[in-house]
């Protein structure tokens, strides 16, 4: 799971279906996201996207991808 993403989305204060829509993604896409069953490696151009809808440092999700992927190898 992503909780960096999640924690940042609701953080803005934004529902799953609130941030797809400023995303221009579907909210199931959104939540496959978040949940790890797609986009295994996220690309920067999502991170970005996310970063600017959600208000945060660029910075704070990819170490939070980071993160993410160095628990997922463990």
């Amino acid at each position: 799971m992503r909780e960096h993403l999640i924690q940042a989305r609701t953080k803005a204060g934004l529902t799953q279906a609130q941030a797809a829509k400023k995303l221009l993604i579907s909210q199931n896409y959104l939540s496959d996201i978040e949940t790890g069953k797609r986009q295994k490696d996220l690309k920067l151009n999502v991170l970005k996207g996310c970063a600017k809808t959600y208000g945060i440092p660029l910075d704070a999700l990819i170490q939070g991808e980071s993160e993410y992927q160095e628990r997922k190898v463990r």
